[in-house]
């Protein structure tokens, strides 16, 4: 049967799980809201665009800028609808340019616009390099990386380069976090050989404990970087002949899985 904790720890998975259900699909809603406001914002791109009256450059390309913003400010939306939503956008851009026939001095300016802002990125993605925590340096570096798509293009001649640069920075981000899954992995791969090695111990001990050769039993055993000890108790009578077969005469295990295992100990 079940004992008192692990009802007791049912009964709250079960609540953390009811309440991340409840989190996720108002994330959900969120998200289907901000897709449908850039819906609305393609239809007004597509009205401009189909106009029949002349109006000046100035007053569409402020307007277009008042877009711009409009589109940025709003939040994700579902992953599903993401990449033919931002390729809709940017196609109806480049027509809404071709039907103004921006001039090359405007086009130019909003090129330069568009590189300053993708130097700045540039610059925050070489902070992140320098970033301690690996898990806030990759999910920043999520951010720029959706804030560069949403970007126009910056002239020709500084493409290459400013590309390049960010790549530089978020490739290092990511070679870091690949770097520390891959200890992480060997550092899981060796627990569970630790524990392998203490399963058989156990395995040891309870022979012994049946066969009346000790009299109680304790074993115990440290996680990586001590994130918790674990002990196993065989609860009987302890005599001096179980304390001696356990431990030595400075108080150490003389069976352990790991080396110097009393820097691990706190006695109280």
């Amino acid at each position: 049967k079940p004992d008192a904790i692990a009802i007791e720890f049912g009964k709250v998975n079960s609540i953390y799980r009811e309440k991340r259900q409840k989190h996720q699909e108002q994330i959900e809603q969120t998200k289907q809201h901000n897709y449908e406001q850039k819906l609305a914002i393609l239809e007004r791109l597509r009205t401009i665009i189909d106009k029949d009256e002349e109006e000046s450059i100035k007053k569409t390309y402020d307007e277009f800028n008042t877009i711009q913003e409009n589109w940025k400010s709003i939040g994700e939306v579902p992953r599903d609808k993401n990449n033919d939503l931002w390729q809709s956008y940017h196609f109806l851009i480049e027509q809404l340019f071709n039907k103004l026939k921006i001039n090359r001095e405007l086009r130019t300016l909003d090129q330069k616009r568009n590189l300053e802002q993708k130097i700045q990125l540039c610059e925050k993605a070489e902070e992140l390099v320098l970033e301690n925590s690996i898990t806030k340096s990759f999910k920043e570096l999520q951010e720029l990386r959706a804030q560069w798509k949403e970007i126009g293009p910056v002239p020709t001649e500084h493409n290459d380069e400013i590309w390049q640069r960010f790549c530089n920075a978020a490739n290092r981000i990511d070679e870091r976090r690949k770097e520390y899954y891959e200890r992480r992995k060997e550092e899981l791969e060796k627990n569970l050989l630790a524990k392998q090695a203490l399963v058989e111990k156990a395995t040891e001990f309870v022979k012994l404990y049946k066969e009346g050769r000790i009299k109680q039993c304790v074993l115990v055993w440290v996680e990586p970087y001590l994130v918790a000890g674990h002990a196993i108790v065989l609860n009987t009578d302890y005599t001096e002949k179980t304390n001696e077969y356990l431990f030595d005469e400075c108080g150490n295990f003389k069976i352990s899985v790991i080396e110097n295992s009393k820097q691990y100990m706190k006695s109280e």
